[in-house]
């Protein structure tokens, strides 16, 4: 059984005892097990040892430090590395400590101040560019309070992106594009007296063929993965995936394997504007969903409090120059855009090959398939088991990630 809500769950008084918000009404999350007025006596067990042990061992202010407040409080906080850990203490002690290190050797309170260009260390005309290749905004919320966030990837040449900027940058904009949406749960948290604690995704994958997953875009994706699994815990409330491609279902088989079972139950795949034009209206008010959606916002910056919350910001004073580009420039590099484009266009390496990455596998899989339909049954057979082989030796045990 549940048990009752807690009003101070640890064993001695803190300073840092704050008592959370509600859900917003519509969430249901008030109501839902493993969040804070709705925990089992286990789990709000484990939430006492965590705290108890982040003060014992002089970490709780730390933690405190990077809590998003008004949005959550320690205690919520705490719960989100909890559940992403099925409530093993020392697993979410770790993890939480883990992303305490990273969060500041990376300075990632400084990379959410920055401009675009600054985080993808180019021009402002090239960054342009990358944002044309990957369009990406935060705006508005969901009918339960999640801020929104939008993306194609219909567009996601990879190849032409790392014309302007390198993989690393492109990973530290994703980072940036995540604290964006935060700082919106935040604003939404003080404007409606509410916690919130997730987003709300929706992609369009309009215009994504095969050819757009190349080995640099899938080391792209496994790496925006690993960075929300392993420093957003919790953040995905849900996702739709929109004008959903044909092709795109040998693409999500391989991406599902590197995500926990709790992430892809929060993923929607919607092909048809007849699908997903009305469960878009469904969670998200005509106001937030942008006009080729079938709904009224121009975008960023149209409603009040969000003026130039999202949009490109102007360069930070207090930044130091770039020492690789001038004028913190970053020059492009036609030759890594080259490089990845001509591996987009070659041919998949031979199923015999040792090396073959593991995601064309699964891609040359579906050919094989087609060209089975198409050929004698011995020889189908024959090919179908080349490519069972090949398939088995290209999969390793993978990490799975939560986000």
């Amino acid at each position: 059984r549940r048990g009752a809500a807690m009003a101070a769950p640890h064993g001695e008084p803190s300073p840092l005892d704050e008592a959370p918000r509600p859900y917003a009404a519509g969430s249901g999350l008030n109501d839902e097990p493993g969040y804070f007025f709705s925990l089992a006596p286990a789990e709000a067990a484990a939430l006492r040892e965590l705290r108890e042990r982040l003060r014992a061992g002089g970490a709780e202010r730390r933690a405190s430090g990077h809590v998003l407040r008004p949005a959550e409080t320690l205690d919520t906080y705490c719960l989100r590395f909890l559940r992403a850990r099925s409530f093993d203490v020392d697993k979410a002690l770790a993890f939480m400590l883990a992303d305490l290190d990273w969060r500041e050797a990376e300075g990632v309170d400084a990379l959410a101040e920055m401009s675009v260009h600054e985080v993808l260390e180019c021009s402002e005309a090239s960054a342009a560019a990358v944002l044309d290749l990957f369009p990406s905004h935060v705006h508005g919320h969901d009918r339960e309070g999640q801020s929104l966030m939008f993306r194609h990837y219909g567009k996601f040449e990879i190849w032409k992106i790392l014309e302007h900027t390198t993989m690393e940058n492109l990973l530290r904009l994703h980072v940036w594009e995540n604290e964006r949406a935060l700082r919106a749960m935040r604003r939404r948290a003080a404007a409606t007296g509410t916690s919130v604690e997730s987003f709300c995704a929706v992609i369009d994958a309009e215009g994504w063929r095969l050819g757009l997953a190349t080995s640099d875009a899938m080391r792209y994706i496994k790496g925006m993965a690993t960075i929300d699994s392993d420093h957003y815990p919790e953040r995905l409330g849900r996702m739709f995936i929109i004008n959903l491609p044909s092709v795109i279902g040998a693409s999500w088989r391989v991406i599902k394997r590197c995500l926990a079972p709790r992430t892809t139950d929060k993923i929607q795949l919607l092909a048809e504007r007849s699908e997903w034009e009305p469960v878009l209206k469904h969670y998200i008010d005509d106001e937030f969903i942008p006009r080729q959606y079938g709904g009224t916002s121009l975008g960023p910056g149209e409603h009040p409090g969000e003026e130039g919350a999202e949009r490109e910001r102007a360069p930070n004073p207090n930044l130091k120059p770039n020492p690789n580009a001038e004028e913190g420039a970053k020059a492009p590099n036609p030759e890594a855009g080259a490089k990845a484009k001509a591996m987009a266009e070659a041919k998949p390496a031979a199923l015999e090959a040792p090396a073959l990455d593991w995601f064309h596998v699964e891609v040359e899989e579906v050919r094989q398939r087609r060209r089975i339909l198409e050929a004698p049954r011995s020889v189908g057979r024959a090919v179908a088991e080349k490519a069972s082989s090949a398939r088995a030796r290209a999969r390793a045990p993978k990490r799975r990630h939560s986000l």
